[in-house]
Formats: structure tokens, sequence, C-alpha cells
């Protein structure tokens, strides 16, 4: 597992996990580098969330834009 990992990363990112022969200590590396959220997409998506209004919409596609935000 920790082959395919290491492998398959960016070659940057690459440089920095080669060393770890833990694979979820690259788990955990990857997790830290790109779980960090673009909090102006984050702010945008939560406003959105709560203006939107079911109107004239039929509950399915309501729904499709509510599963689509969350």
């Amino acid at each position: 597992m920790v082959f395919w990992l290491v492998h398959f990363v960016f070659i940057p990112i690459k440089q920095s996990v080669i060393w770890m022969d833990v694979t979820l200590d690259i788990w955990n590396d990857l997790k830290i580098r790109y779980c960090q959220g673009d909090l102006a997409h984050i702010s945008d998506l939560q406003l959105e969330g709560s203006s939107l209004r079911q109107g004239d919409l039929f509950f399915i596609d309501y729904f499709t834009k509510l599963r689509y935000l969350g």
C-alpha cells in the first residue's frame, strides 16, 4: 500500500512522503495537507444553502440542490 500511495501522488508531495514507511503516516500527512478548507468557498455554499427555497421546484429538484450544497 505504501508503494501505491507514493507512486500516485504529485512529485512535490512524493518528495515529502517517500521516506515514510507506514501507510497510516502517509494518509495522515495527506489528510492534513488536503483537508484545509477554502473558507471563501465554504462561506459561499453556506450562504447559498441558507437562502435556498423550494418555491416552484419539484421536491426531487429541491432535494438534489440541497445534496449538491451539502
